[in-house]
């Protein structure tokens, strides 16, 4: 029976002439060429009247699809594609829509059988030149080009929704020819002309929920982050450009690793598009097959869907033991697995359901690979494969014999025979293992893992394979974890940010570990053997810089010196406020710039004291490059650790690092400090008020105090404040110095001489003196300071702290004295006890005494008359 849209009764040229016939060719816009030779073999066939063109297309069995179309636009439809042929014998139509696609695949054939392959010989065919890819390219010999493209015969046989959710296996699972159509894998869906992009984007999301997938994102926005195992794919309908009415869909899928999209029109080869998918430019569907470049024919423009989904994956490596997965597979579905391998070894997979099922395994090109034959059992409801696999991407495709039945598979999967090899590495040099492997990076990869029980600080982590000069990238990596998911940062801080991960021939790292514990390194070489493999770890050098001692002369001290490695740091030691300048030597030829780092350590506070953390805090980040060899920085540093060192070496040059502390010198440097003026109005030490000591005079008996004062000797009533400097005492076990100026003079065996230096906090070079003699106390008279206290019972809830004071005491600190109570007046029972720290509790209101030695020199004794009202 006879289409509808012949039915209608069409007007019939009846003039013949060539010319008649040259004419129709033009109204039809196809710019054929005919001549009176090819009209006595055949007719052009895109110029046939309607019925004429109908009866050939019955004759040759072409059925045409309803779709939904007026017949005129049909028939248009089917001169179109006649004309393109004849026009281009090799031409085809990148199309998506597979009832459209083997139509013009139908339409295509017809007129090259029409004209027996001969259409060349009807001077036909266009002479325009070829075309080249607009807005993508296309892989050829290694190389993304705009024009030719390498070719793979498996290409012909899906589209671009099979190619972006990687369902590209042949034979195909369903039943579409062109594989595969959006609904084919829930069954509750069929494109037709026209659908709605929204209800497209519906039904691939449960599509892919039939598959097992997780869709985690179905919008019109392009989401920011694209996690591991997950997949993210767009999609678009659109129209062909001569014929509105003839509508197709088209998909990209994301490529993380490259941040690029790429997609498949219809039987192309695959193309990487040149942009971001956006709404404001239109997708056309330019081809490349078997390296022909086909311009479009097609334009997609409606509103972009992405669509992200999590992919069910299986990891394994030589030291995986087993574990278990679970799928429901529905009726008539199938699912499959991403199986990652990262080491070559054999693996085991026993795949269990209630029913008989069929497991197939793929590469990663989707291609089945035929030497892996599962062994089935338990009439077929049990497939174990145990294959020997090299490091790459496979899939496990699991389904049920009877496309009626529906239920779980079950499966258990691991390294058919477990390894360990994880190895404890310590401070010093470690042999490891000469040959091992894990990641698929590399051919030679171990684990270690080392406890630090060393304190904070920086590590060098130095890697050696026999004598190889040349490491690849990441040959060293420390982790936090044992997962080995978080890298750890060379330097934590928030400053700079450098991954504990090796460069290129960069065979040993400077790793800041922040507390200790235990960290976790990823060794990656590119040989499988060598001769030996070591590992040292050692703590960097240290620095001890006193400079408290010689507060008052610049210090000089070199650092390192020609050091040529590819990084390199050292610890250094500042134990007074210090301005330091810091110069920088490079020699050698440098092309690059050196960066040139310095940290302070820190403590984490928010840390237990049984777990303390450190942190580091960023200083300096300067540089050496190849305008400036010889840089020069200064610095106010606080007392504290410091790590100071380079990174980035890539030029090998030498470096020279050196410290310089930096004082003013001036000859009133030893004249600004005066102890205990006799002025009126100054608080004076213990020495005067207690011991007999002289105002103005630099001796301090051990156990009492000076009071220093910073005076210009034209202004000794207008001091310089004593806060605004630090104070530090050249020998602490001689005497202290508070950061008032207060100088404590400690037990001594013979006079001893010691220097009290202050140091300006804002510009540490200005440096004051003063040299004090602390005498030893050969005296045998005891020195009583008698001293009346009181309290009100019920005020302090029965407990009361003894007040010491500058003025009532040689130190004012409880833990200098040994106390006794004595003796006590009550009437009725009273007790008075007193504690380490000076604390008085009594019982009830009273009288006591209570007897004080001072340990710093035991002939101070202290008398208190308590009274408790």
């Amino acid at each position: 029976m006879k289409n509808n849209i012949f039915k209608k009764v069409l007007k019939k040229f009846t003039i013949t002439s060539v010319v008649i016939i040259f004419f129709c060719g033009i109204i039809y816009g196809f710019n054929v060429k005919v001549n009176a030779a090819s009209l006595n073999e055949k007719q052009v066939l895109s110029t046939l009247d309607d019925d004429t063109l109908y009866d050939l297309l019955q004759d040759y069995e072409v059925d045409i699809p309803d779709f939904g179309v007026n017949d005129e636009e049909v028939t248009s439809f089917i001169r179109y594609v006649i004309s393109k042929v004849e026009e281009d014998p090799s031409y085809y139509m990148a199309v998506s829509y597979d009832v459209l696609s083997d139509f013009i695949d139908d339409i295509t054939e017809f007129t090259k059988e029409y004209y027996s392959g001969q259409i060349e010989t009807y001077n036909l065919v266009s002479t325009s030149s070829s075309h080249s890819l607009q807005d993508s390219l296309v892989f050829e010999d290694g190389e993304w080009v705009s024009i030719g493209g390498d070719w793979n015969p498996k290409w012909e046989n899906y589209n671009c929704y099979a190619y972006s959710i990687k369902r590209t296996e042949e034979p195909g699972y369903y039943s579409t020819r062109k594989q595969y159509q959006p609904g084919d894998f829930s069954g509750e869906f069929r494109y037709k002309r026209g659908t709605n992009i929204g209800d497209l984007a519906a039904a691939i999301e449960v599509d892919l929920t039939s598959l097992g997938y997780e869709v985690v994102y179905n919008e019109t926005i392009c989401p920011s982050e694209v996690g591991d195992n997950q997949e993210l794919i767009c999609v678009r309908t659109g129209y062909f450009i001569d014929n509105s009415r003839f509508t197709d869909y088209h998909f990209m899928r994301y490529d993380k690793n490259t941040d690029s999209w790429y997609h498949k029109p219809g039987p192309s080869a695959v193309l990487k598009y040149k942009y971001n998918p956006t709404s404001n430019v239109e997708w056309t569907n330019e081809s490349s097959r078997e390296g022909i470049i086909k311009d479009y024919s097609i334009i997609y423009d409606s509103e972009i869907y992405y669509i992200l989904y999590n992919v069910p994956s299986i990891e394994l490596n030589c030291k995986s033991t087993q574990k278990t997965s679970v799928k429901t597979i529905n009726e008539g579905m199938d699912t499959i697995y991403k199986v990652n391998i990262k080491c070559a070894k054999s693996y085991k997979f026993t795949s269990v359901a209630s029913s008989a099922i069929n497991v197939t395994f793929y590469n990663n090109d989707m291609d089945i690979i035929p030497s892996i034959i599962p062994v089935m059992s338990n009439n077929n409801s049990t497939a174990t494969t145990i294959t020997y696999l090299n490091p790459g991407t496979y899939y496990l495709r699991l389904n049920f014999i009877d496309s009626n039945y529906s239920g779980n598979i079950t499966t258990e999967y691991q390294a058919t025979y477990p390894v360990n090899d994880t190895y404890q590495v310590n401070i010093g040099e470690n042999s490891l293992p000469t040959h091992s492997h894990f990641e698929d990076n590399y051919n030679y990869n171990l684990q270690t893992y080392f406890i630090n029980t060393y304190d904070a600080g920086f590590y060098k982590f130095k890697l050696t394979a026999g004598n190889i000069t040349s490491y690849p990238s990441g040959a060293i990596k420390v982790y936090k974890d044992q997962s080995r998911t978080e890298l750890l940062d060379r330097f934590e801080t928030d400053m700079i940010s450098y991954s504990a991960s090796s460069n290129t021939n960069e065979n040993e790292i400077y790793v800041y570990l922040p507390c200790n514990g235990t960290y976790y390194i990823d060794i990656s070489l590119n040989s499988i053997n060598y001769s030996s493999v070591t590992m040292e770890i050692e703590e960097v050098e240290v620095n001890e810089l006193d400079y408290s001692s010689t507060l008052a002369a610049p210090t000089f001290n070199v650092l390192f010196e020609n050091i040529n490695k590819y990084s390199y740091f050292e610890k250094i030691i500042v134990d007074a406020l210090s301005k330091i300048q810091i110069d920088v030597i490079a020699s050698g030829t440098l092309n690059d710039y050196v960066p040139i780092l310095l940290f302070k350590e820190e403590i984490d506070y928010d840390t237990t004291i049984n777990n303390r953390e450190y942190y580091l805090d960023t200083i300096f980040i300067g540089e050496v490059n190849p305008i400036e060899y010889i840089p020069c920085y200064t610095f106010i540093l606080e007392p504290g650790t410091y790590y100071i060192g380079y990174i980035d070496n890539t030029d090998k040059v030498f470096m020279n690092i050196a410290l310089t502390r930096l004082v003013e010198y001036s000859d009133n440097m030893d004249s600004i400090l005066v102890a205990d003026p006799y002025y009126t109005g100054y608080d004076l030490g213990t020495e005067v008020l207690f011991n007999y000591g002289e105002c103005n005079t630099y001796t301090i008996t051990e156990g009492f105090t000076r009071n220093i004062y910073l005076m210009v000797e034209d202004r000794l009533r207008d001091p310089m404040s004593r806060l605004e400097y630090e104070w530090y005492s050249s020998n602490e076990s001689v005497a202290t110095v508070s950061s008032y100026g207060t100088v404590l003079a400690r037990q001594v065996e013979i006079d001893t001489t010691v220097t009290i230096f202050a140091v300006l906090k804002e510009d540490p070079s200005i440096v004051y003196f003063k040299e004090f003699t602390i005498l030893n106390d050969e005296e045998e008279e005891l020195i009583e300071i008698e001293l009346d206290m009181s309290y009100s019972y019920s005020a302090e809830n029965g407990t009361y702290q003894l007040e010491l004071t500058n003025t009532n005491c040689p130190y004012p600190m409880i833990q200098y004295y040994d106390f006794e109570v004595y003796e006590w007046v009550q009437e009725g029972e009273f007790d008075v006890s007193l504690n380490y720290w000076g604390q008085v509790t009594a019982t009830g209101p009273g009288a006591c005494v209570i007897r004080g030695t001072y340990k710093l020199n035991p002939r101070v004794k202290l008398i208190i008359n308590l009274n408790i009202i």
